[in-house]
C-alpha cells in the first residue's frame, strides 16, 4: 500500500530538470507479489530501455498518447496502459 507520494526533481543539470513522483510504501516489495506475466513485462521494459539515457526515456515517453492526453503536472492514468507502444 502506498503511504506517501512526493514530487521529486532529479535536477539532471542546470538546464534540464526532470520532475517526477516517488512513491513510498509501508512494506518491502518482493517479486513474489508479481504474476509471471507482470514479471515478463518488467523484464521486457528493462531490456528495451537498458541502454537509454534518462533524456532518451523521457523523449520516448513524451511520444506516447498517454503523455499527450494528460495535462501538465497531472499523473498519467493507468487507463492508457493498453495503448503503450512498448
Amino acid at each position: 500500500m502506498i503511504i506517501e507520494e512526493t514530487s521529486v526533481d532529479s535536477g539532471i543539470n542546470a538546464l534540464y530538470h526532470v520532475n517526477g513522483y516517488e512513491f513510498i510504501t509501508n512494506c518491502e516489495f518482493e517479486i513474489i507479489y508479481l504474476t509471471k506475466e507482470e514479471q515478463k513485462i518488467i523484464d521486457e521494459i528493462v531490456v528495451k530501455f537498458q541502454h537509454f539515457t534518462t533524456k532518451e526515456i523521457i523523449n520516448y515517453m513524451h511520444e506516447e498518447e498517454a503523455y499527450k492526453k494528460t495535462k501538465p503536472k497531472e499523473m498519467i492514468s493507468y487507463e492508457y496502459a493498453k495503448e503503450l507502444s512498448i
